[in-house]
């Protein structure tokens, strides 16, 4: 995030469990599992929210994905 603190907060939610397979069991589904987060509200102002889709065995690498969402929040 940036821009003042304290104006939302995002939590990532789970969407279901991850499933392992067994050990010499069937081999899991490709793709990606899906993600969901919430962005709540705690007091006026304007931020701007960054998400990444990164592999996570590759930290050091540019994200595949990059979105910027700006968040305002409105006064009483």
């Amino acid at each position: 995030m940036s821009g003042p603190e304290g104006i939302v907060e995002v939590r990532r939610v789970p969407t279901g469990p991850m499933t392992r397979p067994s050990a010499g069991g069937e081999a899991p589904p490709s793709g990606s599992l899906s993600e969901r987060f919430e962005v709540a509200a705690r007091a006026p102002g304007r931020v701007a929210v960054r998400f990444v889709l990164r592999r996570e065995w590759e930290p050091d690498e540019p994200p595949l994905e990059e979105r910027v969402f700006t968040v305002v929040v409105a006064g009483d």
